[in-house]
């Protein structure tokens, strides 16, 4: 409507004519393509036993111990679909690792429809997958055939790239230490298993969008070839045509994420239209990049990753001009809605650490893994040195974010997400000596929402899905009170030794404690574990590291076990925010009905 009403504002009729047929042409696709995938969906209760082809590239494997996943498609309908497998035995694990070349596999198993989000506030898997078109995910009982797809004229390019990809991964899984988890999340733009633990100073601070969520590496890597052509004295006319016909297999190479997407993009529209002499702003280059995105991925701007990618960098466009301090100010302002929608936390030390952080990714964290992954086949001891460096700058961050100022916000309802935006945008188009009263204001807003999220005037009684198992929530009025009934947990089978070994995980971090955190509860007062059973208390490490916990209770005798005298000595929870008492209690061993 905004577009709609500045295109009307021309007051150019032939310009509003082509405003809206271009708008007509754009709906109906997106209509027929929503259109098509719901009539691909299929029953995530029932799964069915399917023998089918599918086609998939080396780089779309994704490791984590014997287990494999990546999206297919399926060959007889051009179907995506999401297939996972276990490998067997360790030569199977190799086998599958060895893979170079596009694939062509006839399979048997089950296929079943991808479940949605059964707790409040959980990751939707059902509409993330809908949004890239898949619907269906099939578990492989037996590969029956294993081919390479033939190379042809149209997809030796395409093969090509993803080949390299493949190297990069494999080369970059062998790096030593935080190096890895840089090395993997920046160049080839996929995740380690241990991302989530050496990262987690930079989650909190609100630094994630230094890797691909924001693209900010695509740029300053091509900045970087720039520069090297430029004094290498190549004429500017032949690395601008290679930069040019490069980009779309740099995109493929950097992972095909939103944020590289849309650094892509709007690179290759600003070299483009360099040479056709078509004048092409950042602003122009970025209104292409969005719209080009939201044709390839309808729900591009539902995901957390692509809002903050596109939303600071048009932050980073319209406010060029602004100084130092009132553009971190904007930055953060136009970030915060979506970051307390995605994550529901704020640090306030996150305004600082962009300040000092952001100028010290491109002359510090980024060259420090580029020599790091360069150097490990020559010198091991230069890559080992820089993934010390890099894991040292990570328990420096994690040390930062541990101090007083981790904010537990809540999620604000969605049209109050909206009111805020639109008010940080408005806030800019003040005169700058206006600024400062009407900022106050807009914070106080934030005081208000936060009250009311923190003290709600009703209790609540909350069921948890955790499969097997039980975990049941009770707060008072006001939350003078929050009480837990078990955590919920999954049985952790032996593996074999030739089977890699991967971080634990925990459910509890996506159903439990993402709903208590979207709540604005950090904290537990009574946590009660009915007994011993880990499909009822396996989680209990990650809700003594996560939330704070004033009391645990137990049935008579359960106190006594070495696993729950560990936990409260706090040594199997290194790093944790526990401060607990483990005290009996004498109610019965099974959670109560209430």
């Amino acid at each position: 409507m905004l577009t709609l009403s500045r295109v009307w504002v021309l007051r150019h009729r032939l310009t509003f004519v082509v405003t809206i047929l271009l708008l007509l042409v754009a709906g109906g696709y997106l209509f027929w393509t929503q259109q098509q995938v719901k009539l691909r969906r299929v029953s995530p209760q029932q799964p069915t036993n399917v023998a089918l082809t599918i086609q998939f590239q080396p780089d779309a494997l994704v490791f984590r111990g014997a287990s494999y996943y990546f999206v297919a498609k399926n060959q007889t309908n051009g179907e995506p679909l999401t297939v996972h497998g276990w490998a067997d035995s360790a030569a199977t694990l190799a086998r599958l690792k060895a893979i170079r070349r596009a694939q062509t596999w006839r399979i048997k198993g089950q296929q079943i429809g991808i479940l949605p989000a059964t707790n409040f506030n959980q990751f939707d898997a059902a509409s993330y997958w809908a949004h890239r078109g898949v619907t269906k995910s099939i578990k492989i009982d037996q590969v029956t055939r294993q081919q390479n797809v033939p190379a042809t004229l149209l997809t030796w390019f395409q093969n090509g790239w993803h080949l390299q990809r493949t190297r990069l991964i494999r080369y970059c899984d062998r790096l030593p230490g935080a190096l890895r988890v840089y090395a993997l999340g920046l160049l080839p733009g996929t995740r380690a298993a241990e991302a989530v633990q050496e990262l987690q100073g930079m989650k909190q601070l609100g630094l994630l969008h230094l890797f691909s969520i924001s693209g900010l590496h695509v740029a300053l890597l091509l900045t970087a070839v720039e520069w090297l052509c430029v004094h290498l004295r190549i004429q500017r006319e032949h690395w601008e045509w290679g930069l040019l016909l490069g980009l779309p297999g740099y995109f493929i190479l950097a992972g095909g994420g939103s944020g590289v997407l849309r650094a892509c993009l709007m690179r290759g529209l600003q070299l483009g239209g360099r040479k056709l002499r078509v004048k092409m702003s950042g602003l122009d280059a970025w209104a292409g990049a969005l719209i080009v995105g939201l044709l390839l991925n309808p729900g591009l701007l539902f995901d957390l990753g692509s809002q903050l990618s596109y939303g600071l960098s048009l932050g980073l466009i319209l406010l060029v001009r602004e100084t130092t301090w009132w553009r971190q100010i904007g930055l953060t302002l136009l970030g915060l809605p979506s970051l307390l929608n995605g994550i529901f936390q704020w640090h306030l030390l996150t305004l600082l650490a962009n300040m000092v952080l952001v100028p010290l990714f491109p002359v510090v964290m980024l060259p420090v893994t580029l020599v790091g992954v360069f150097s490990f086949t020559w010198l091991p001891g230069l890559s080992s040195s820089c993934a010390w460096l890099l894991g040292t700058m990570d328990v420096g961050l994690a040390k930062v974010a541990a101090l007083p100022g981790n904010v537990t916000f809540g999620k604000p309802w969605w049209w109050v997400s909206w009111l805020w935006l639109g008010l940080s945008w408005w806030l800019f188009s003040r005169p700058p000596q206006q600024r400062q009263r009407w900022l106050i204001g807009l914070l106080a807003s934030y005081g208000v929402v936060y009250g009311l999220i923190h003290f709600p005037i009703q209790g609540e009684v909350a069921y948890f899905d955790v499969g097997q198992g039980d975990s049941i929530l009770l707060r008072e009025p006001f939350n003078r009170r929050i009480s837990l009934i078990d955590t919920g947990g999954r049985l952790a089978l032996p593996q074999s030794r030739w089977v890699p070994a991967t971080p634990p995980s925990y459910g509890a971090v996506q159903t439990t404690i993402n709903y208590l955190r979207s709540l604005g509860i950090d904290h537990v007062d009574d946590l009660y574990l009915t007994h011993h059973d880990a499909d009822h208390i396996g989680d209990l490490p990650a809700v003594l590291r996560e939330l704070r916990v004033t009391r645990i209770l137990v049935p008579v005798g359960m106190e006594n076990r070495a696993r729950l005298a560990t936990l409260n000595q706090g040594k199997s929870l290194s790093g944790g925010r526990a401060s607990h008492q483990i005290r009996q209690s004498r109610a019965p061993s099974c959670a109560p009905s209430v």
